[in-house]
């Protein structure tokens, strides 16, 4: 157990120590612990110091067995002795092993030790950390995130005949283990499949998670796994033919959701085989979904986290240049080298397409509906569509900021906030600033930014229940401030878990500020709108219909082919279009709607176009304009 912040700041290792205790292990099911990655630990037992200990639990007693010299608890050679150091101390008839920490999937791997910052384990050194043991395990499972995946399976396929994993971000809370520990403590000879569905229905279940946050947990046969990488390598390589379209790859990976927190490069085997079917990628897709499913012999998730089918995939598109390393990685781990030509040409093709500018007719032809769908009678031009979202934004002294977010749903779901029907979001008395949650698809669930206590910045999570009354703030995600700002460079393992408010906490709401710069909007940094509020007792959001109430007492309601949008004196409604190699731009709304006017963006300098206006840069009369005192958060190289 890598216990790191999870344990030196909300004791999470420690709350599942005390779960195993609970069920008192006895002499049949011998439960070994070896504990560190953090100073602090909560149980008395373990105690401070930066040095790993191990334990076996006796009863509902912990019991200390021996100290380490100090060592990196994401270390392979730690692993590997920690395990064969267990297999030697206490031999079984049958052995298994939970890795307890942060996870990060092919990337990032596994285990981040507070006490070795920057440090974590390769899935080619996870790999190196099972090689050579002197037993076979009947599962190794992660209470970790994004540990769930083929990759994980792949590099550990030779040393266990189960992989129990998350494909997808866990609670704090994590696997939930005092009843399918008694379970084997009463019957040592438990049928490991009916141990995993033990182990799987408890974790996913509101009493250990909540009713709020995403759980899935999965059962993955590795014995099915390099069979099953050997014919997704085939079909990819046969997908990628002289007859196949970079156009269709690229539309089918662009409009793929990642799993989990949504930025690891991780998606869903069976949706991006689904996906693929669905374009015309059908031969041996059938047969290929058959093998997934075979291999993930049992999976559940609860209702906030989609429909996973228990097995994600590396897919690089977001971050291209952690490919060359995580690639290395993996074929050290076990993958061959062919398997990675399809994504060797095709990270090479889109990165040329990311080089060059938004061609002026990218998007000529493509017309926007009234309810803010892509028209699909739209011409060629909306097949490069990868995504499209309604933003708000509203003036603020001397810019834009940005409101919300509104994601058209095809199936119908209404957004949280929702300006295409006039809906904004406030909490406590405050406009706010909402973004829906990338990794869900219901439309109830978005996160606001803002800054807690002064220093640290967060990410609350907004979800509503049907009927939309108030919204309920499920709690938050503890994040770096290059979440908040938008400038994120550096990776690091996904937020685990919700945190609730405190009475006495204060907020500060952050809004992304925009200035107009040649009739574009223009990202110009973070800033905070008035004083904090102070949270005391339940505090909740709510749709409020007038934002000029909060930014602006100028300008007026007014309506358009069934959307509302505020006047441009107070607000500039946009819609943003991303096209299928991530390049993004902006229409105005009211522009889009136009029958006499088609898609395009502002008109590239070098051809000598006539430019076409976009917004004023900045309102007529200021003086009608409440003049916040906002503070600005790591603007982007401009001063005020």
């Amino acid at each position: 157990m890598t216990g790191s912040d999870l344990e030196s700041a909300d004791g999470a290792a420690s709350a599942d120590i005390a779960e195993i205790l609970a069920a008192s292990p006895g002499e049949d099911l011998h439960v070994l612990i070896q504990t560190g990655g953090t100073a602090d630990w909560r149980l008395k037992e373990i105690g401070s110091g930066d040095c790993p200990k191990r334990f076996i639990a006796e009863g509902n007693e912990l019991r200390h067995l021996e100290t380490l010299d100090p060592c990196p608890m994401s270390s392979p050679e730690t692993l590997h002795d920690f395990l064969s150091w267990g297999i030697e101390t206490a031999p079984a008839a049958r052995y298994a092993a939970i890795l307890w920490n942060h996870g990060g999937g092919a990337i990032l791997g596994y285990g981040f030790d507070e006490l070795y910052p920057g440090t974590s384990m390769s899935l080619a050194g996870l790999r190196d950390a099972f090689e050579g043991l002197e037993a076979r395990f009947s599962f190794i499972g992660f209470d970790a995130c994004l540990m769930g995946c083929l990759e994980t399976a792949r590099a550990l396929s030779g040393y266990a005949d189960y992989l129990i994993a998350s494909e997808g971000r866990e609670p704090l809370s994590g696997w939930f283990y005092t009843d399918w520990i008694r379970m084997l403590e009463e019957n040592p000879s438990t049928d490991i499949l009916r141990l995993g569905s033990r182990i799987i229905r408890d974790f996913v279940s509101e009493r250990n998670a909540g009713p709020y946050e995403p759980c899935t947990l999965s059962m993955v046969r590795l014995d099915q796994i390099p069979l099953l990488c050997e014919n997704l390598g085939a079909w990819m390589e046969h997908a990628a033919g002289p007859s196949a379209s970079f156009f269709s790859h690229a539309g089918i990976r662009s409009r793929l959701k990642d799993v989990g927190p949504g930025a690891y490069d991780q998606a869903d085997l069976i949706s991006f085989l689904e996906h693929a079917a669905g374009a015309g990628f059908t031969e041996g897709t059938a047969s290929l979904i058959a093998d997934v499913r075979d291999a993930v012999v049992l999976s559940e998730h609860n209702r906030t986290a989609g429909t996973p089918c228990g097995l994600s995939f590396y897919y690089p598109f977001l971050y291209p240049d952690q490919y060359d390393r995580t690639a290395g990685s993996l074929k050290a781990a076990g993958f061959p080298s062919d398997y990675f030509q399809y994504f060797d040409s095709f990270l090479s093709r889109l990165e040329k397409e990311r080089a060059e500018s938004l061609p002026d007719d990218e998007f000529t032809g493509v017309r926007i509906l009234a309810d803010g769908s892509i028209d699909p009678a739209s011409a060629d031009g909306a097949g490069l569509v990868s995504s499209l979202g309604f933003k708000q934004l509203c003036i603020s002294g001397k810019g834009y900021v940005y409101a919300g977010k509104y994601d058209p749903d095809p199936d119908g779901n209404s957004s949280l906030y929702d300006a295409g029907r006039g809906y904004y979001l406030e909490i406590g008395g405050r406009l706010v600033s909402y973004e829906p949650a990338s990794e869900y698809d219901d439309g109830r669930t978005g996160y606001v930014n803002a800054i807690l206590n002064g220093s640290r910045y967060i990410r609350l999570r907004l979800i509503s229940d049907p009927g939309y009354s108030d919204v309920n703030i499920a709690g938050y995600l503890e994040v770096t401030d290059s979440v908040v700002t938008g400038h994120e460079d550096t990776l690091v393992p996904p937020v685990r878990g919700l945190r609730k408010l405190q009475p006495g906490d204060r907020l500060q709401f952050c809004f992304d500020h925009y200035r107009i710069i040649r009739h574009r909007p223009v990202f110009d940094g973070v800033v905070t709108l008035d004083a904090p509020i102070v949270c005391g007792g339940r505090l909740s959001a709510s749709r409020c219909k007038d934002p000029e109430t909060y930014l602006s007492p100028a300008g007026t309601v007014t309506t358009r082919e069934g959307f509302v949008y505020l006047e441009e004196s107070s607000a500039l409604p946009v819609f943003q279009i991303t096209d299928i190699y991530g390049r993004e731009t902006f229409i105005r709304a009211i522009d889009a709607w136009d029958p006499e006017v088609v898609i395009r963006i502002a008109p590239n300098e070098k051809a000598g176009a006539p430019e076409a206006p976009f917004a004023s840069d900045a309102p007529a009369d200021n003086s009608a304009v409440r003049q916040s005192s906002y503070s600005l958060l790591l603007p982007p190289g401009h001063v005020y």
